[in-house]
């Protein structure tokens, strides 16, 4: 039943509610456009899991910006040439960073939920606080609402 609901709902959609099951935010993108790309779960999970706050718990870019930039990667497999492929996803990544950060104010997990992941003091205030329920689906969205409106 759940897959057939997931079918029904847009990417985005799709991501916030994988995010709020379990996956992290690079995880949650990387597996509902994996989809489409030939990315198996087990593959999106994998590739995802070090992205999560800030990439490793570091506290730096958004895990769902670079789970998304992954994503755009993907949308440019066929090169002709690997130098035009490249200058293509950058100007992508550029414009998806542009537009999450005039939505978001900032690019960085420490920024954005107002905690710095890689600390104690931070940890524990994001968990007191319940920052990552409260703040990261927003991010999530963003990041895949970029990708979808993209695509269409």
């Amino acid at each position: 039943i759940f897959n057939e609901a997931m079918n029904d709902m847009k990417k985005t959609e799709q991501a916030v509610t994988l995010f709020g099951e379990g996956y992290n935010c690079a995880q949650a993108i990387i597996k509902v456009f994996g989809d489409d790309l030939g990315i198996d779960d087990k593959t999106a999970r994998t590739l995802g899991r070090p992205l999560g706050g800030g990439i490793g718990h570091l506290g730096q870019m958004c895990g769902a910006v670079t789970g998304a930039a992954m994503v755009l990667a993907h949308l440019e497999s066929t090169p002709v040439d690997e130098q035009e492929a490249r200058r293509e996803t950058h100007s992508l990544v550029q414009a998806l960073a542009a537009d999450f950060e005039k939505k978001n104010e900032c690019l960085t997990c420490r920024d954005l939920l107002g905690a710095d992941i890689s600390t104690e003091e931070g940890k524990k205030k994001i968990v007191e606080e319940e920052l990552v329920g409260k703040k990261c689906h927003v991010f999530v969205r963003d990041a895949a609402s970029f990708i979808e409106e993209l695509i269409d």
